[in-house]
């Protein structure tokens, strides 16, 4: 906002996002490696690792197999296509956000500048709630921290796609750009400790592929949908379909967290 708001264009925002880019490299080059600096902490924690005697091993050695995302997919398909899609839907609802705010603001005539500090201060709320997404995850349960994000965001949007041709247009815009920042900072980190408490712990990496899949499919279909509506009806139609599918994730996580997680995790 300050940049756009100094410069003018909207363009000076690039240079911002090289110089960000410029500085992750002296970090990457010259930060501390943790495989060096704390190496006991990357240490795996119960499982047992077996000594070379130098014995000659005879026999077949059981090899475990591997299967595809989609092979995946379909033998997780009890957990994945309940849980896992309740979880694509928290993907795309975060991602909505990201694209239904600008173009909210665009829609209502604000400047560029005004937008940003909107995004901002939704982005400082989301930001500032990440210790305390953590804290509730764990002291009360996973789906305190899931169900109440995907309340507060669907009813944001279903909110905010009334508020367009209001008087108070503006005043509602960056309310619900605050309500939405909340509620995606109380999911903080929700889709990646589901995925570690539901995969299994004989063979965690495919499920949690397939896991990353489904959630990475979820973010990215949501602004392809919104495309679709808003280029079919409209921007306000597009947010309030974002706004149920927020509604029907939490549904998802509200039937099926307790019947797959232990209950000292739900």
């Amino acid at each position: 906002a300050a940049l756009i708001q100094l410069t003018g264009s909207e363009q000076s925002t690039i240079w911002a996002l090289i110089v960000c880019c410029a500085a992750i490299v002296p970090l990457v080059l010259f930060g501390p490696d943790p495989e060096k600096s704390s190496p006991v902490l990357l240490k795996p924690t119960g499982a047992a690792v077996a000594e070379d005697s130098g014995e000659v091993v005879t026999g077949s050695i059981p090899t475990r197999d591997r299967y595809g995302v989609l092979e995946t997919i379909s033998y997780y398909r009890g957990v994945l296509m309940r849980l896992g899609l309740s979880a694509a839907a928290l993907s795309a609802v975060r991602s909505a956000r990201q694209v239904i705010v600008p173009l909210w603001g665009v829609s209502l005539g604000l400047d560029a500048s005004t937008i940003a500090i909107v995004v901002g201060v939704s982005g400082a709320i989301d930001f500032a709630l990440f210790y305390a997404s953590g804290q509730v995850m764990d002291r009360f349960g996973r789906i305190w921290a899931a169900l109440p994000a995907m309340l507060l965001m669907g009813a944001g949007l279903i909110a905010l796609s009334f508020t367009h041709d209001l008087d108070q247009a503006t005043m509602w815009f960056a309310l619900m750009a605050a309500v939405l920042g909340l509620g995606n900072g109380l999911s903080s980190g929700i889709l990646l400790t589901y995925g570690a408490d539901l995969a299994p712990e004989t063979d965690p990496a495919t499920f949690l592929g397939a896991w990353r899949t489904l959630t990475d499919a979820g973010g990215a279909a949501a602004p392809v949908m919104i495309a679709s509506i808003v280029a079919l009806a409209s921007l306000p139609l597009a947010t309030a379909v974002m706004g149920g599918v927020a509604l029907l994730g939490a549904a998802g996580f509200a039937v099926w967290t307790p019947k797959f997680l232990p209950r000292r995790e739900h």
